[in-house]
């Protein structure tokens, strides 16, 4: 493809395969889709397990680099680089990420059968994983800083793909989730006499593709 496309032939035809994919999925009807969310929340944890474990068992002599142990010092106030205004952009940049979240909790808030489902069902998992998944982030970034951009070995390369499909199947459920369906019942809600959710999380997959390529 031209370098003009802003994306190679090889991240096209994945493009390509990952929506191939994703549309039986969007079949799926939304209060049916716990099961769906068991089996990638479950992948997604193995995977977060495996590749710190291995990261960590496999550190060598290196050590964690200065990811971690950093001799620099950071000012508690003063300048961009102090500590305050670090915690506060790691504040905007988590609220940033989950915000599309947010947004859509509602939609699916209301398939609870008692308001405190909705409630704790936010309020306890969601500290656990935004914190444990940053640490084991920074563990693994800390623990392959002086390994990363290296050749593979054979084995490696196994471990790479399984660690690319789980990280794929993870991708499934939120793409179907946050992206599909969330665009259906936003869609659905203006011309509801007209068309379902299904209709329209298909709609928003289909003008997926005059935006991604």
């Amino acid at each position: 493809m031209s370098e003009d496309t802003g994306m190679t032939t090889a991240q096209f035809v994945v493009y390509a395969i990952f929506y191939t994919i994703s549309l039986p999925f969007i079949w799926i009807k939304p209060y049916r889709l716990q099961g769906f969310f068991r089996i990638t929340g479950a992948v997604t944890l193995g995977f977060f397990l495996v590749l710190l474990i291995w990261a960590l068992s496999t550190i060598g002599s290196a050590g964690f680099g200065d990811t971690i142990s950093g001799r620099s010092e950071l000012p508690s106030t003063g300048g961009p680089d102090n500590v305050t205004w670090l915690m506060v952009y790691g504040t905007v940049s988590t609220v940033g990420s989950i915000s599309n979240g947010i947004l859509n909790q509602a939609d699916y808030a209301r398939f609870a059968t008692r308001p405190a489902h909705a409630l704790w069902g936010q309020a306890v998992p969601y500290p656990l994983y935004a914190i444990l998944g940053s640490l084991v982030g920074i563990l693994v970034t800390a623990a392959t800083q002086h390994r990363f951009g290296g050749e593979a070995a054979p084995a490696g390369r196994a471990a790479c793909f399984f660690a690319g499909l789980g990280l794929a199947v993870n991708q499934l459920g939120l793409n179907v989730t946050a992206n599909a369906l969330a665009g259906g019942f936003d869609l659905a809600a203006t011309f509801p006499r007209f068309i379902n959710i299904r209709r329209k999380a298909y709609l928003t997959a289909l003008l997926s593709i005059a935006v991604n390529p």
